[in-house]
Formats: structure tokens, sequence, C-alpha cells
């Protein structure tokens, strides 16, 4: 595997000039490349999502689309009784108020929206492995992300996964760029999206700014030269690497004179759009609900469900257990706004977990595992099923982690970039083994599995290729 690191380093990330010669033809064959596989995704996910009825299938997603209708006739977000309204987070439904103020409230353009966001979302996955693994990597992860049976079906639902996956990945591959390039424009463009990762999901947040912290750990170290570009096949590895981006797991930085302060305002440049952005969202909360609410008033209800005594890690947010459908409804009934019962939630839920820690810790271990599961347990009887779902989990997802995980953690001593990942799988997983725990909360990580797993898988297959050539 070791030898595999540096046949990774062949065909490394392309300087931004365009070479001239045999390099302007292969840039060029690479792009024509990834645009056949961009339009395959777009293609896949039609063809799935024109086999649809025009509804929406759950509860989540008719929410959503109400706010959106909301915004767009009104200009107001409000729940269904007209009053100010904190309890879903804004981001997707503003996507969605976009769709519907061009189309109308059509579920079928929403679709197709989301179709475009997921081969959108090839390119981001394509540029961040070019960072990491070779060209015949970097292929293979688009290829995945394309033909992904998870992010095929969730073009087709209506809810938040496809945006937040192409939020997770786009405001990723920034803070690289940023990094890269010493770039406070790529900086603060980072921290737009993950302002916006954020207000689709609250889990986005540790995320974004353990990012802004690793940007500042990058100790302000600027790409070196690139090496002269030769024309000999036995100069390959060398011509095609970067300095910073040595390595099959990711880019290691060097950085001959250290300028901390240069790495601190790159690290401001992203938190600044973050705290403004979703401080005027906290904002708008303290005016219309008395509480300056970061994301959504759901967190404590949340927490509530995922630690209430008898829960297990598949229950969900279905009452199964005797007595929490009546403490539910008894919580939320209590006098207030949404912003006191969310906390009654919060403080039902912290009285059990003090109650039994030991258990807390039992039951967040599993549900940790159960955010890594090969598959989603079906919750609505009549959704939209893939009969060969759980095959076809198996056989990507499936394969992929294993090598994703050993190839990540190989990468780790060469690579920051190999950290950050390393960050967020731990910072998504801690936050839904304490509340929450569904494949589909998990959907963001897997462009990183993706990633990673096309690592290991080409550096396995070459070194079996090696080994049967030399017998």
């Amino acid at each position: 595997m070791k030898e595999d690191i540096d046949i990774s380093r062949a065909d490394a990330p392309r300087p931004p000039s365009l070479p001239s010669g045999r390099g302007r033809s292969g840039h060029h064959r690479e792009f024509v490349v990834l645009g056949l596989i961009c339009l395959l995704a777009f293609i896949t996910r039609l063809a799935y999502v024109l086999t649809l009825q025009p509804r929406i299938f759950w509860y989540d997603g008719e929410q959503y689309s109400r706010l959106a209708t909301g915004l767009v006739q009104h200009g107001v977000y409000v729940n269904a009784q007209g009053h100010p309204s904190a309890l879903w987070p804004p981001g997707y439904p503003l996507l969605l108020a976009s769709v519907y103020a061009l189309f109308g409230v059509n579920i079928v353009a929403v679709r197709v929206v989301q179709c475009l966001i997921g081969a959108a979302t090839v390119v981001l996955v394509h540029r961040i492995a070019r960072r990491v693994l070779d060209g015949t990597g970097s292929t293979l992860a688009a290829l995945a992300t394309a033909l992904y049976p998870l992010f095929i079906y969730c073009a087709g639902a209506v809810l938040s996964v496809t945006l937040q996956v192409a939020l997770i990945a786009g405001g990723f591959l920034l803070v690289l760029v940023a990094v890269e390039r010493r770039s406070a424009p790529a900086a603060a463009g980072a921290g737009v999206v993950g302002a916006w990762a954020t207000l689709v999901a609250g889990s986005a947040l540790p995320v974004f700014l353990l990012s802004v912290l690793w940007i500042a750990w990058c100790d302000g170290g600027t790409a070196e030269r690139l090496e002269e570009r030769s024309s000999t096949i036995g100069q390959r590895d060398a011509d095609d690497r970067r300095v910073m981006g040595q390595g099959a797991g990711g880019t290691t930085f060097s950085t001959p004179r250290r300028n901390r302060t240069r790495s601190v305002r790159l690290a401001l440049a992203c938190l600044l759009p973050i705290v403004v952005i979703v401080g005027a969202w906290a904002l708008r909360n303290e005016h219309a609900l008395g509480h300056p609410v970061l994301v959504s008033t759901n967190g404590g209800y949340n927490l509530w469900l995922g630690n209430y005594p008898g829960v297990t890690a598949s229950t969900g947010n279905r009452f199964e257990v005797p007595g929490m459908e009546e403490e539910a409804m008894r919580l939320g009934s209590l006098p207030g706004n949404e912003v006191t019962r969310d906390r009654a939630f919060f403080h039902r839920a912290m009285e059990y977990i003090s109650a039994d820690v030991p258990r807390f810790l039992r039951l967040s271990l599993s549900k940790l595992l159960n955010l890594w599961a090969l598959y989603q347990e079906p919750m609505t009887e009549d959704r939209p099923r893939l009969n060969f779902e759980k095959l076809a989990s198996i056989f990507s997802y499936g394969i992929l982690l294993p090598f994703a995980l050993v190839w990540l953690f190989v990468s780790l001593p060469k690579s920051r970039v190999a950290v950050l990942v390393l960050l967020l799988f731990l910072s998504y997983s801690i936050v839904h083994a304490v509340t929450l725990s569904k494949v589909r909360f998990r959907l963001p990580l897997d462009c990183f599995v993706i990633i990673y797993g096309s690592g290991g898988v080409v550096a396995s297959v070459r070194a079996l290729s090696r080994r049967w050539l030399a017998r």
C-alpha cells in the first residue's frame, strides 16, 4: 500500500495554467471525460425521477414545501398557523422557493433542479479528488458519484439531502483552494457556502468551524513554485504533481516561511460570512420568537427523540415506545412559543441522560454505528422503493467504505487534507450519535467515502497487478 501512495502522485493536481503539447491534450481529454460523466449523472437521475408520481412522499418534504410556498406568496417564514417559525431550517425552503418562483409549485421542477445539483456535485467531487488522487482515481471517484445509488435516489426526494451533499463538497473544495492559493475570496466563498449549509442542517456548523481552525493550522504556508515540466515519460511523476499535493491521501503543505498572520486572516475571511449570515438568521429569530436561535427550534426535540427510555438506534422519530407519544403531546402543548417548548424537550432529555449515563453512552455508540449502516431501514410504507436497494448499497457503499477507511488512515501522516476529512467524519458522527441517527444524515460524508475509497481501490488494483506480473 505504501508503494502505491507514491505511484498515486503521477497525474497529481495540474497547475492552474494550461500546459502545451501533450499536456494540453491530456487536460482537454480529462475535461471531456468529466463532461460526459456529468451528463451521465444528470440523465441517470432524470430517468429515475421521471418515473415518480408528482407528489411529496415524506412529512418533512411537505413542511419544506409549505414554507417555500409561504415565502413565494407572502414573503414570510411562518408555520401552518401563520406564526413566525424556526422549527425547520430555512436553507432548503429557500431553494424550493426559488424554484417555485420560476415554475410554480411544481415537484417535477424541483426534482429536475436536484438532478442538476447532483451532476454539479460530480464536478466538485472530481476537483477534490484531483487534489488527493491521480487522474485514474479522480475519474473513478467522479464516475462513482454519478452512479451512486443513494445519490440517485435522493434526487427524487423533496428533502435537503441532495443540497447538503453539494454544499458540503463545495465548501470543502473552496477551503482547499483558499489554502492552496492563499486566496481570501475563496476563503470567504467557503464561509458563504458553509453558512448556507448550516441553515440547511445545523450539523454542518461544527464542520465549517473546524475548517476555520484547519485553515489557521496550515501555518500560512504558500505553494512553492511548480517544478519544470518535462516532455519525457520518465519525469512524469515529478512534472505532474504539485509541491502542495504530495501523497495519495491529500495535500501536504510546504511552509518554508511560515506566516501565521496570513493564515489567521484567511481563517477569519472564512469565519466572517458564517457569523454574519447565521447571525442575521439568529437576529431574525430574536425579533420573531424572542430568542436568538442559531438555526432551528428542533434541537431539544431531536435530543429527546434520540434518548427517550426504551428507544434504540433504529427507532428514529417514530413513537414506538409506550408513553412516548403521550409525553410528546404534553411537552408540545405547553404554553409559550416553539422555543420554550423545545427547551422543555431539551431539559427532559437531559434528565433521561443524567439518570442513566452508561445507557446513554451505549445508545450513542449504537447510533454512531447505525449512521454508517449499509442502507436505510424503511420508515414510510408508500415511499418510492428500489427493489434492489440493499444489493445496490452493498455493491457501492459497502465496497468503498473499507477501502476508504484504510486509505484515509494510511494518508493521515502525510496529508493535512486527510486530517480535515477525519474531523468531518467525527463531527457528523458525534452530533448524530447524541441525537438522531439515520443513513440519510450521513450522505454528505459519502462524497469523501467515494474519493478515498476510489484511491484505495486503485492502489489495491495496482498492487495486485504488480504481484501478478512479477509471478
